[in-house]
């Protein structure tokens, strides 16, 4: 069974303007942040593939997320803003501690249109994950890994359900640390012996020590498996 891992987090991003206030809406549908956390969110001047944002547009207040790491959110700008929904730049949320984890661009026609938030075109990590039957019970998990920090630490877990929509911890699969070159090619044993049932099997990487500025516990990678 292969699995495909891609970023965290993920979601879709929708401005929107009050003509009476004068200020910036913004709504988050964002699903694989920190339980309990919170995310920072501002339009800014600029690309994303820009090595730094700009200046502010619109600043919001912080976003939090439930418990399993979701941020559902209507945030109002906490000033007015003139012209309206900037028709450039950038959407940017950013870690507590100020590392970028999502951006888009605001295109120049259809500012308004839901956006979808991806990595950072300065972190676009990835991997693949194999699982197969062991003989005499479990399963062995092989994972390979680009564009990590590098260096860094991350925890290996594979839960029920999707990743939009994780369920209960099975395994934890252990650590692996990345390269200097932000690679990874490890093997783990899983206490998991059947295959995935109607709800599947979701694996994770989370970031176990602060890599690339990012905080202990966020998730950088999911995969769903096929039920």
């Amino acid at each position: 069974m292969i699995v495909h891992l891609a970023h965290l987090p993920e979601g879709v991003a929708t401005l929107s303007w009050n003509a009476g206030t004068r200020r910036v809406g913004l709504h988050l549908d964002v699903y694989g942040g920190v339980g309990g956390g919170t995310v920072d969110v501002s339009v800014r001047a600029g690309h994303c593939l820009d090595a730094q944002p700009g200046a502010p547009l619109a600043e919001f207040p912080a976003a939090a997320a439930d418990a399993s790491g979701d941020v559902r959110a209507d945030l109002v700008s906490t000033r007015a803003v003139r012209g309206g929904v900037p028709r450039a730049g950038i959407i940017d949320l950013e870690d507590p501690g100020g590392a970028m984890l999502a951006c888009t661009d605001i295109p120049a026609v259809g500012s308004t249109a839901p956006q979808r938030l991806d990595a950072p075109p300065r972190f676009k990590p990835g991997a693949t994950a194999t699982l197969a039957p062991r003989n005499g019970g479990g399963s062995d998990l092989h994972l390979v890994a680009v564009d990590l920090a590098g260096g860094g630490t991350y925890t290996v877990e594979v839960r029920g359900g999707t990743c939009p929509a994780p369920q209960a911890l099975l395994a934890t699969a252990g650590q692996l640390t990345a390269t200097t070159g932000g690679a990874a090619d490890w093997h783990a044993r899983l206490p998991l012996a059947s295959r995935p049932g109607a709800t599947g099997w979701s694996i994770w990487l989370l970031d176990a020590g602060g890599a690339g500025g990012r905080p202990a516990g966020q998730p950088v990678l999911c995969g769903t498996t096929a039920s």
